[in-house]
């Protein structure tokens, strides 16, 4: 029991010691990016093309390099992907044709 009772203390001491530096970086840069995403989300609803409901948001990989694929549900029930730069903020293309 003492043995148990001295690992749990060490643990928790040796998690207090821990740099905190890293994950406040990671942290920064994920913000950094989710403000890039929210803008350029208001950005595609302000565009008359691309008005709807937005079903979902991924990250997702093409040859292109990392893009973020937006569902969109239209008015007429129909469901269009549009894919942004998440750099630029910019739409790169989309499924309407």
């Amino acid at each position: 029991m003492k043995r148990l009772l001295f690992s749990v203390l060490l643990g928790i001491s040796l998690l207090a010691l821990s740099p905190v530096v890293p994950v406040v970086g990671e942290q920064t840069a994920y913000a950094e990016k989710r403000f890039n995403l929210e803008k350029s989300l208001k950005r595609l609803k302000a565009n008359p093309r691309y008005r709807g409901k937005i079903l979902g948001v991924r990250a997702v990989r093409t040859s292109r390099g990392k893009l973020m694929e937006v569902r969109i549900l239209k008015s007429n029930d129909k469901i269009i992907l549009v894919y942004i730069d998440p750099d630029t903020g910019g739409v790169v293309s989309d499924s309407r044709k």
